[in-house]
């Protein structure tokens, strides 16, 4: 093998190794996507908290500034359709990496493995693990997580909106 470029490796690899290579690059980023989705939440999240907060209390401790909470108020909207852009965003490349893992997790491993059940899991089904039945509460099942996401947004922009009105 000396003397071999990885380029070679690979043009010389077996589908099997393939396969098992592009499930592992699929596995992280999947765990990269995951990361960005919390990390761009958690971000605006506070950012948005922060503007609310600021035009609260502009509007309360300096009610003769009208303007200010008004182009809080507009600003937070446009972060909120931002932040639903890149939320979106987010979730449907989160989703095509996971299509491609399902894919080469069949190849490299055969069916029925953490990828292809976790898909049967997450649309609230039972699956079995070594003997183990596992299936998500009523509770779980009732909701995604990425529309919990939409809802935050949703309710900050409702927030804007009123202080629109209150400003």
């Amino acid at each position: 093998m000396a003397g071999e470029s990885s380029a070679d490796l690979k043009e010389g690899a077996t589908m099997d190794e393939q396969a098992r290579e592009g499930y592992h690059a699929a596995i992280q980023l999947i765990s990269t996507d995951a990361k960005a989705i919390w990390d761009s939440f958690r971000s605006l999240l506070a950012a948005n908290t922060i503007f609310v907060g600021l035009a609260g209390a502009v509007l309360k401790l300096y009610p003769q500034f009208k303007e200010l909470p008004m182009i809080l108020a507009i600003l937070g909207l446009v972060v909120c359709v931002a932040w639903l852009l890149i939320t979106v965003r987010h979730f449907d490349h989160y989703k095509y990496c996971y299509a491609w893992a399902r894919k080469y997790e069949q190849k490299a491993l055969g069916p029925g493995h953490i990828v292809q059940a976790g898909k049967t899991f997450a649309e609230g089904g039972s699956v079995t693990v070594e003997g183990v039945h596992a299936r998500m509460t009523w509770a779980s099942r009732l909701f995604r997580i990425e529309y919990l996401m939409y809802v935050v947004i949703a309710t900050f922009a409702v927030v804007y909106v009123y202080l629109l009105k209150a400003a």
